[in-house]
């Protein structure tokens, strides 16, 4: 019987640190904004390659890498979770090492990673998408680059959730990833990328606030809003809800997009494997 693996899919985006040339002992000679930009992918792939490690506050972890086309990448994460047998009445620890998969795209058009939800191993993949975040910046601040990792998300969860409290929704705070992906910022009618060429601005935040006595108009009709929550939804950030009468904002990262794979299939060759990250992160 097949076993059948759940998927939770993120978009990545890799910005410049700074708007100015970049120096660095990397470099045989400065390189500009627009260099960075057009290099980024590349810087990416040098740091998950030669990365020797993953480092993790909580627990010690091992990963094997396998680069399987310039542009499609197979990680394994495993973390090491003891286990407790009972043998002549007494308690034994185990050495144990549960793993799930990583699947990465790194065209410059998709850029996308998968991770498995594997509860053994992590209980919330947000978590690997952190340890995979941080981890590479400490290579990639070499040259002058950060990597952010988001979740993509349900966009119809905002939209059903606004529908839900219609006359409840008080807060909308979108938490904005400048973009350096026309495919998913070219109909945002917010120029982020004007406004991170002008400012250096990584990461923006707009909030709407209505009156204390009143609620926002949340209309899918409304162009700019859609757009915002269009960008979002496919890895550009996250937006939290404020409602009457419920304490904890609502998040959209809770509703991140998913997929099932099989597991033969993620054993496959090289060619299979990467033919499957193509068809699952494709867009």
């Amino acid at each position: 019987m097949e076993n059948k693996l759940i998927f939770n899919i993120y978009r990545f985006q890799i910005l410049p640190i700074t708007q100015g040339e970049q120096l660095s002992l990397e470099f045989e000679k400065p390189l500009s904004h627009e260099e960075l930009k057009h290099l980024k992918n590349e810087f990416f792939r040098k740091c998950i390659i030669n990365l020797s490690r993953f480092d993790y506050s909580r627990t010690a972890l091992t990963h094997e890498f396998e680069e399987l086309s310039p542009d499609t990448y197979l990680l394994k994460i495993a973390a090491n979770r003891r286990i407790k047998r009972y043998r002549n009445f007494k308690d034994e620890k185990l050495e144990n090492w549960p793993f799930c998969y990583i699947l990465i795209n790194n065209d410059p058009e998709v850029q996308k990673i998968a991770i498995q939800h594997h509860a053994r191993v992590f209980s919330n993949t947000d978590t690997v998408a952190k340890i995979i975040e941080s981890n590479l910046n400490r290579c990639l601040v070499r040259y002058g680059l950060h990597l952010y990792v988001k979740p993509t998300f349900e966009r119809n969860f905002f939209w059903d959730t606004v529908r839900k409290h219609r006359e409840k929704v008080i807060n909308v705070e979108f938490e904005l990833i400048s973009p350096n992906l026309s495919t998913i910022s070219k109909s945002l009618e917010v120029d982020l990328g004007k406004l991170y060429s002008l400012t250096n601005t990584q990461s923006t935040r707009l909030e709407l606030n209505s009156d204390k006595e009143s609620h926002l108009t949340l209309d899918e009709s409304n162009s700019m809003l859609k757009s915002l929550v269009d960008y979002s939804s496919e890895g550009g950030g996250n937006i939290s809800l404020k409602i009457k009468g419920i304490k904890k904002k609502v998040q959209t990262s809770s509703s991140v997009c998913s997929t099932e794979i099989d597991e033969l299939d993620i054993k496959g060759s090289a060619k299979q494997v990467a033919a499957i990250i193509k068809e699952f992160l494709g867009d």
